[in-house]
């Protein structure tokens, strides 16, 4: 079984429109995807494992830190078990606004792009910035998720709703729904909407919370 993908190992394929990352894998390096514009689906297995994932540098010295899908215009993502981000502490590379945002997207602005976003049942973070600026129309937080980090949704420009499945409201970090232009409205558990409305920066957004 394959348990490691090495550093680059797919870096610039021009062909590769999707990939299953099994759950035998426990390490993707740096770069391993690294300019993949022609990636549209990325299916990471479920697994009570985390997957250790390295980000994207390009290669070269002093280039800017990526999420390590930034470049796909990615149409479906499916999240089935807790990544670690991999921090490399290295002087030769510049600061990054995405050393976390593993799926934050280049392509934020495309009109023709839309992205169906599944979060499975072995998933308890969102790591900061970890879907920002992916066109997501609407997303549903499973309940076993406990933990979003900040601005793990910031700058999803077609977001409209969000579902969250838990009666107990997730530790939510900062601005994690701002500057979703189109953002209508979270939609929680009937009995738990007081809940929510009250919680830690849930309450930033109690005009939108609403029960079903």
């Amino acid at each position: 079984h394959i348990s490691k993908i090495g550093n680059g190992a797919f870096s610039k394929c021009t062909n590769l429109t999707s990939i299953t990352i099994p759950a035998t894998v426990k390490y993707a390096g740096s770069d391993a995807f690294y300019d993949t514009y022609s990636l549209k689906s990325i299916i990471i297995e479920d697994s009570d494992e985390p997957l250790q994932l390295g980000n994207s540098y390009g290669g070269l010295v002093n280039t800017i830190q990526r999420g390590a899908f930034y470049f796909a215009p990615l149409t479906n993502i499916y999240l089935g078990r807790d990544i670690d981000y991999i921090d490399y502490d290295d002087d030769s590379f510049s600061p990054s606004t995405w050393d976390e945002g593993v799926f934050a997207s280049k392509h934020y602005d495309d009109g023709n792009l839309e992205t169906t976003l599944t979060i499975g049942n072995k998933v308890t973070s969102l790591l900061k910035w970890m879907f920002c600026g992916v066109r997501l129309r609407e997303v549903t937080i499973p309940a076993n998720v406990k933990n979003i980090a900040d601005e793990v949704f910031y700058d999803c420009r077609i977001l409209e709703y969000v579902t969250c499945e838990s009666t107990d409201p997730a530790a939510l970090g900062d601005n994690v729904f701002d500057s979703c232009d189109k953002f209508k409205s979270i939609l929680v558990p009937s009995t738990a909407v007081s809940d929510y409305k009250e919680a830690e920066n849930w309450s930033s957004y109690s005009s939108k919370i609403v029960g079903y």
